[in-house]
């Protein structure tokens, strides 16, 4: 009876140990792995499109996976003081590699081990899968530019990942410090300069405008 004891719980601390190592394994690499997402959106990943009269019709953003997993990016969302701007993935642009470019061309390649995880194909509205490496592209709604001056306060992205235990983690990242700063100005001056009806020097000079202000 002892040695039935003995075995029970021996073999109750090993599930244990192994449960643990197992939870401590998927931590540090979710970690890992969100620190990576905090880079989703390049230094220069904000940009303008306009119409023919040289006017501002939508902000477009670029959200790069650094990543080894596949992630889904399920929504993009600047905070202003008025409405909230959202964004949805550009369907007229192909996924690019462009991280991938860049890495190729680097002294050192790492090689890595792509997760496929338990991400499902993109049936979300809104949503787009990256795998690793991959860029793509969110355009804003008919909601921008505003009839109103606007003030950004946030701007958030979230992101779905496979974790290690067979599930999906949801994560909220709050884009911050110079990429926070470059959204800020450029929401805030193309949205506020077309609701004076400003118009980009550069710009008018393309589309053959006159210059108002």
């Amino acid at each position: 009876m002892e040695q039935f004891f003995s075995d029970t719980a021996a073999a109750v601390a090993a599930a244990v140990l192994v449960a643990l190592t197992v939870w401590l394994a998927n931590k540090i690499r979710n970690y890992r792995l969100e620190s990576k997402l905090m880079n989703a959106l390049p230094t220069n990943g904000v940009g303008i499109s306009y119409d023919q009269f040289g006017r501002p019709i939508d902000l477009t953003v670029q959200l790069a996976n650094k990543s080894s997993a596949m992630i889904r990016v399920r929504k993009l969302v600047i905070v202003t003081d008025s409405f909230p701007i959202s964004f949805h993935p550009d369907g007229s642009v192909a996924k690019s590699q462009n991280p991938l470019d860049n890495e190729i061309r680097a002294e050192k390649f790492p090689r890595r081990v792509i997760i496929r995880g338990s991400i499902p194909d993109d049936e979300v509205a809104g949503s787009m899968i990256l795998p690793p490496l991959c860029l793509g592209i969110w355009k804003t709604d008919s909601s921008f530019p505003m009839n109103r001056e606007i003030v950004v306060s946030h701007a958030f992205i979230v992101f779905e990942y496979p974790n290690l235990l067979g599930q999906s983690t949801l994560v909220r990242i709050k884009v911050e410090g110079k990429k926070f700063a470059l959204v800020k100005e450029r929401v805030e001056s193309t949205n506020n300069n077309a609701f004076h009806g400003i118009v980009d020097p550069m710009i008018a000079d393309a589309a053959g405008l006159a210059v108002r202000g």
